[in-house]
């Protein structure tokens, strides 16, 4: 299943399931498939080609534009996580159906009734697709490159820990009481 998700205004949250194959319109007028309330949307605003595991999303002449991950556009085709901004409104794409992009990688595991899900995403996401508090961290960041460097001497600090505290010489004693 795919959907579209409202991501601000007065519909924020709700959610239009879309059709696994398909033509579908986005627009102010009842007569679209998706009618969207927003003084920015227009008539008929975008349409949204669906077929063969692909969506491909185009402006139709809109007064006010359309835009994926922040870029204006004409047509683009849409992934998994992708925000769309058509005029003003906002919404994400969603679901099992739409595919992620070629460089997403996502991880999961746990360990005894605990679980962690890790989910790298393209470095070119936008911003609106992260967590809030992540929102200011950009590629090339200083505060990225420090949070980068820290994780580092975390790293290297647990390395020297292990190393010294738990590997003994066969005696039992290990590396740091000898000295």
């Amino acid at each position: 299943m795919a959907y579209l998700v409202v991501m601000n205004g007065d519909s924020k949250g709700q959610q239009f399931e879309l059709p696994s194959e398909g033509m579908i319109t986005l627009g102010r007028e009842e007569d679209n498939s998706i009618a969207i309330d927003g003084a920015g949307i227009s008539g008929h605003h975008a349409s949204l080609a669906i077929g063969a595991g692909a969506f491909l999303l185009k402006d139709e002449g809109s007064t006010n534009g359309t835009s994926v991950n922040d870029e204006a556009i004409e047509s683009a085709p849409l992934y998994r996580g992708d925000v769309m901004s058509l005029g003003g409104v906002v919404l994400m794409i969603e679901g099992e159906d739409v595919p992620a992009r070629a460089n997403d990688i996502s991880l999961g595991g746990g360990v005894e009734g605990s679980s962690v899900e890790i989910r790298i995403r393209n470095a070119d996401a936008p911003a609106a697709s992260l967590p809030a508090e992540f929102a200011a961290v950009k590629r090339g960041s200083p505060l990225l490159a420090l949070l980068v460097v820290a994780a580092v001497a975390i790293a290297v600090a647990a390395f020297y820990f292990f190393i010294t505290a738990f590997l003994a010489d066969g005696t039992g004693t290990s590396v740091l009481e000898m000295r």
